[in-house]
């Protein structure tokens, strides 16, 4: 990520809260958690017990938005997307990995995807799947490609990654090019695809630095 851009906290919020609005009542509900502010006053004659909910609230909404940016920051880097992970894992794993354990951090993070958690490498497969529905040839693309990374999936599985991971690549890289008109998203060169997007947690510029 560029020095000169937001930072990673500042990412998270926007992406979260693109206009700003929760971000000033959740901090003006902290700052001024002691008393009701003057202009609440006025639009109502007892909204201190609401008051003090949303203050409570505020410091809860704030911690999350903390422990996004924590995540992103440390686990990032080591080449995790954390959005659709369990935050408590994520919780740990952040923990982990500070505390100067990346490996295990890492196997924290794995864990998810194997065993009870299998669902995860199937629900993908079901999300590209149904990619292109409107576009009869492109569906009929995705569809097979979905198929493909159901045996990428099956590799993975039997622990074959030097089957899984070249077929995961070469999809990440083909599904970039055909949802951008032939950009690409690994290989170097002038087409280089810009998948940014300030609005969506998983597409904020330190997410997607490290992939």
């Amino acid at each position: 990520m560029s020095t000169n851009g937001p930072s990673i906290r500042d990412q998270v919020w926007r992406a979260v809260d693109p206009t700003g609005e929760n971000r000033a009542l959740i901090n003006a509900a902290i700052h001024g958690s002691r008393d009701v502010p003057n202009f609440l006053r006025r639009v109502a004659a007892d909204v201190g017990e609401s008051w003090g909910h949303l203050a409570v609230f505020s410091v809860e909404y704030r911690r999350s938005i903390e422990e996004i940016a924590a995540a992103v920051r440390v686990l990032g880097p080591r080449g995790w997307a954390v959005m659709t992970m369990d935050t408590e894992a994520v919780r740990r794993a952040v923990q982990t990995a500070e505390g100067g354990q990346g490996d295990e951090a890492d196997d924290l993070l794995a864990d998810q995807w194997e065993g009870d958690g299998a669902w995860r490498l199937q629900r993908i497969c079901d999300r590209v799947g149904v990619m292109g529905a409107t576009d009869p040839e492109l569906h009929r693309l995705f569809r097979e490609r979905a198929r493909l990374l159901g045996l990428t999936r099956d590799h993975h599985l039997a622990g074959r990654y030097d089957a899984s991971i070249p077929l995961l690549l070469a999809h990440l890289e083909g599904i970039v090019i055909d949802v951008t008109g032939g950009k690409k998203f690994f290989t170097k060169g002038t087409q280089k695809a810009d998948l940014e997007d300030p609005k969506q947690l998983v597409s904020i510029e330190a997410c997607l630095a490290a992939l």
